[in-house]
Formats: C-alpha cells, sequence, structure tokens
C-alpha cells in the first residue's frame, strides 16, 4: 500500500529521513513496522539502532534480519531508552487526538533529533469509501487505531506549537508527505 501510495518517491522519502541521522548516532525508531530505513538505509551509517513496535508480525520480521526491536506502545508509560535520534514515519495519524502528548514524550526520549515523517495526502482519507476502507485496513498497525488523518495544513498548525525546536520542513515532490526534523539544544 505504501509503495502504491508513494510511487517513484517511496526509495527517496526513506532517503532524505536517512539523510537527516548523522553517522554513529544512537538512534530509536518508534512505530518501526518492518525497520525497512534500518535495513536499506540507516545500517550503513554504523548507527546504533533499535526499533519499537507493538505489531508482533513486524517484530518477528525485524529478528529473523538480526535488528533490535523492542515490543512496546509510546503511549503506554513503559521507559523507552533514550538516543540521540528519535524517528517517527508515517504514523502520527496513529495517535490523534493525543498527537501532542506523544510528540513531547519523543522530545523527551531525543538528545539531538526528532525526525517525524508524516503522509499529508492519504488514501484513508479518500472521498472513495472503497478505497478509504482497503486503506484502512491495510494500515493497521496491530492496535487500536485511529481513524483521523492530517493534512499539510492541520500537520503544520502542530508543528507551529513547537517552534523552540527551530523545525526544518521538509516536503515531498509530489506534496503527499511532509518530514519535520526538530533539533534539541
Amino acid at each position: 500500500m505504501v509503495r502504491l501510495m508513494y510511487g517513484t518517491e517511496y526509495d527517496l522519502r526513506y532517503q532524505r529521513i536517512a539523510d537527516q541521522v548523522p553517522a554513529k548516532a544512537t538512534v530509536l525508531e518508534v512505530c518501526c513496522g518492518d525497520c525497512y530505513l534500518y535495513l536499506k538505509y540507516l545500517n550503513k551509517k554504523n548507527i546504533l539502532y533499535r526499533g519499537i513496535d507493538a505489531n508482533n508480525i513486524f517484530l518477528n520480521y525485524a529478528r529473523k534480519k538480526q535488528v533490535r526491536v523492542i515490543k512496546g506502545d509510546i503511549r503506554k508509560s513503559i521507559k523507552f531508552p533514550p538516543s540521540d535520534v528519535v524517528i517517527l514515519q508515517a504514523s502520527l495519524y496513529q495517535f490523534i487526538p493525543d498527537q501532542e502528548i506523544i510528540l513531547n514524550k519523543l522530545l523527551k526520549l531525543t538528545r539531538k533529533k526528532l525526525i517525524i515523517s508524516e503522509p499529508v495526502v492519504n488514501f484513508g482519507s479518500s472521498n472513495n469509501l472503497f478505497i478509504r476502507n482497503i486503506a484502512d485496513k491495510l494500515s493497521q498497525p496491530g492496535i487500536e487505531i485511529s481513524p483521523y488523518r492530517f493534512n499539510r495544513d492541520k500537520l503544520l498548525s502542530l508543528v507551529d506549537n513547537y517552534k523552540q525546536y527551530n523545525p526544518k520542513i521538509i516536503e515531498s515532490l509530489n506534496s503527499r508527505e511532509i518530514i519535520i526534523v526538530f533539533k534539541i539544544k
């Protein structure tokens, strides 16, 4: 579904995120899914990576690939390891209406950068009920999911609340996704 949604920009989106991660950093990817970002891009950077996800299918896949992953849900009060860089890609919508609570938690875990990558054009918010239902079923993370999605204005409005972190906005060429890099002082 994600490959279909991003088309020719599929790998470019991962490269753009990876470009924001310095070599030798400690990295925590929340809602890491299949760890594609690490397996294809970050493992070449000599980083210490940990992924966290609540979905056992993703976790088992990552473990078979010898990726360090932890079962967890950022909404719960589990102790997560602080890291130089924390990444949350295409998952912030899952926490609506508590997105600010989650952003604050992620910022507390971050020593240098918080990277949020979020789609702002979604099949899950399509006016076509058939497309919307398929997108919702294919994007299930294995836990209860929010039916809400961000559009460009709502996401940028949220980012405005975090100006003290000098957010850098990187928009995709097809305007489907926005990457936000928050810098910790």
